[in-house]
């Protein structure tokens, strides 16, 4: 036989072990209450003889008392599929075997199956070849006992790795907790700015509307600048006539009251001078010069006038018609300078 404490899990065989199935055989501690921190144990053996064996000396070992676990199951099988149901959720796998060569590849082929990173699986010495060999329950108690010390000390060994990984687990939480708070913030800043970028939508929209609104007054006031330009284009042709106050350019230029305003429209229509207009209180013509002039020739004529009977008859006769003959010398003035304006729309030109 050779000496289990020789076997060496990493001696694994590439080819598995085709076992012929058996019914599972179902042990539990019914003597103990389980705690959820009571490490689960269940133990593979290959037959029920040895399973029988395995649950008396359990029973003497009082394993919860002693090792805070419980053997939840002993299962009698060699088919590897049904080892890797009935493992699931344990803490601690057994596997009874023979100190045989056939024993340990048995167990390596077995622990390459069912091992995880979230169990232990260690061998059990259990040598019962022929099922009719009795077994003394001590020595298999002393087994079993040496199984859970070469699993503890495994888990010691492996104490580091784990302290390292709950470590890295607790910086995680710490680093989670942080990012759930940058994450709330990132939230927040990202509602804020939907609702920024929203109001400047909005704001953009109401831009566009009153930039559209300009754009069609900016199209009319062009369009009117257009037909204004086209109806005064020819406007610096044509002869614009000045409008004085008759009796203030009478005070200027002859340093006295103009004496009679309708002797000067009487005699003004019927000399009718080119591009000079009296009536209504002004005196109308190209220059201030011009009216000056004829304002001169008008103060002469009327020296005339004063001693004329019939020039004296005829202002009395044409006394009430005066605003007619005014009219009618306005329009001979705008037929002789091809002038398609009236006064008022000169004025409201400059204006």
């Amino acid at each position: 036989m050779e000496d289990g404490n020789n076997f060496n899990i990493n001696e694994i065989s590439q080819e598995l072990e085709t076992p012929s199935a058996e019914e599972k055989y179902q042990y539990s501690e019914e003597a103990h209450d389980y705690e959820k921190n009571i490490l689960d144990v269940k133990i593979i053996v290959k037959d029920l003889n040895a399973a029988e064996i395995l649950i008396k000396a359990v029973n003497n070992m009082h394993l919860t008392d002693n090792y805070n676990m419980s053997v939840s199951s002993i299962i009698p099988t060699k088919d590897i599929n049904l080892m890797k149901k009935s493992i699931i959720g344990s803490d601690l796998i057994l596997i009874a075997i023979d100190l045989t060569s056939e024993g340990k590849e048995q167990f390596i082929n077995q622990y390459k199956e069912l091992k995880t990173d979230y169990n232990y699986v260690e061998y059990l010495i259990f040598s019962n070849t022929n099922g009719n060999e009795f077994i003394e329950p001590s020595k298999v108690e002393h087994e079993i006992h040496n199984s859970i010390i070469r699993a503890s000390l495994t888990s010691i060994l492996n104490r580091e790795d784990i302290s390292e990984v709950q470590k890295e687990l607790y910086d995680l939480k710490i680093d989670y907790g942080k990012l759930i708070k940058t994450n709330e913030q990132l939230n927040l800043e990202n509602t804020n700015a939907i609702n920024y970028s929203k109001e400047l939508t909005d704001n953009n929209q109401s831009l566009k509307e009153e930039i559209q609104s300009l754009e069609n007054t900016l199209d009319e006031i062009k369009s009117e600048y257009s037909n204004f330009k086209s109806k005064f284009a020819n406007i610096y042709t044509k002869d614009l006539l000045e409008v004085f106050n008759l009796k203030e350019l009478w005070q200027e230029t002859f340093d006295e009251l103009l004496p009679n305003e309708d002797k000067v429209i009487y005699a003004t229509n019927n000399f009718k001078p080119l591009n000079v207009i009296v009536g209504q209180g002004f005196i109308v013509a190209k220059t201030k010069d011009e009216a000056i002039d004829w304002l001169k020739i008008i103060r002469t004529t009327l020296i005339f006038l004063d001693n004329n009977e019939n020039l004296q008859n005829d202002l009395n006769h044409n006394k009430g018609t005066k605003n007619q003959d005014i009219d009618n010398s306005i329009s001979d003035v705008n037929e002789n300078n091809n002038d398609e304006y009236d006064m008022s729309n000169f004025q409201n030109l400059w204006d």
